[in-house]
């Protein structure tokens, strides 16, 4: 029985890890922004977030997007991870 409950919480972690990316894939899309450097590197960091996710580390995934020219902050987004419910 153990076995089923762990394949489950490791296919849950990779179910919420690849849809936290997808998700910021989105906002770079929709933000006029082209995410194939995300998309590139979507093999490392669903690995990376996956993992923080199973020690329960992760607390949120920050999104910043600057202007290139000035520097500024033009919008951030956070996703807060919780783990209880």
């Amino acid at each position: 029985m153990s076995a089923v409950a762990v394949y489950s919480y490791t296919q849950s972690v990779t179910y919420v890890a690849d849809n936290m990316l997808k998700s910021l894939k989105d906002i770079i899309r929709l933000s006029g922004m082209d995410p194939s450097k995300l998309v590139g590197d979507w093999g490392v960091l669903l690995r990376g977030i996956s993992r923080w996710i199973e020690s329960q580390h992760l607390e949120v995934v920050t999104l910043e997007i600057f202007d290139p020219h000035t520097d500024e902050l033009i919008r951030r987004w956070d996703i807060d991870v919780v783990y209880n419910w």
